[in-house]
């Protein structure tokens, strides 16, 4: 798993991190009491709703609940597997710190869709946990599917950095704050890699 950081740079993963799990559920902006009501009356009526399951781990993860998510969420993978809902267990596992967990989670999604958030979250937890190589081997798959996204390039960027690829770093990390200027933070990793600065953080872990 991921030593801890200098001070400066955990704020930075943590508002991706919060970007990539926040923003796509709360933007709904549905009454999650009315929603859930629903959501229980369809898997009482059918409890093969894998639907109706993931849809529920999805209101849990964003009330905090995540033991709850998780069981939401299995459930429904172990209906019908699917991108979807492995990366709503893996957002779950993630959350309860379960790394090893939601990487198993985000890869079996992948086998059937590398869609947009999956790859998203999965780039997050490069930071936390998984083999070097792999992991870079997977950000680089990443950029290409999605060269407009911030995360795969700054995640990119810091284990490039860490493993003395700084050629390679300051490439990444160039599009990252070319896509993700916006994010709090980001101006000064963007800096400090381009001056050949310290990071003192390191990414990943065993798997």
């Amino acid at each position: 798993p991921i030593h801890v950081p200098a001070k400066w740079v955990w704020p930075v993963l943590g508002v991706l991190v919060l970007a990539v799990l926040g923003v796509r559920s709360a933007a709904r902006g549905f009454d999650w009491q009315n929603e859930t009501t629903l959501l229980q009356r369809n898997i009482v009526a059918s409890q093969e709703d894998f639907t109706s399951y993931n849809a529920l781990a999805q209101i849990d993860i964003q009330r905090h609940n995540y033991t709850d998510a998780e069981i939401y969420a299995r459930k429904s993978v172990a209906i019908y597997s699917s991108a979807i809902n492995n990366n709503t267990l893996g957002e779950a596992l993630f959350l309860e710190q379960n790394y090893a967990g939601a990487y198993a989670a985000y890869t079996v999604g992948l086998k059937h869709l590398a869609y947009y958030g999956l790859v998203d979250n999965l780039a997050v937890l490069t930071a936390y946990y998984g083999n070097p190589e792999t992991n870079r081997q997977f950000l680089l798959q990443a950029v290409k599917l999605y060269p407009q996204d911030v995360h795969p390039w700054f995640y990119l960027a810091l284990l490039d950095y860490q493993h003395n690829h700084v050629d390679e770093a300051k490439t990444a990390i160039a599009q990252a704050y070319r896509y993700g200027q916006s994010y709090q933070g980001i101006t000064l990793i963007y800096q400090r890699i381009m001056n050949g600065q310290p990071l003192n953080v390191v990414t990943g872990g065993s798997q």
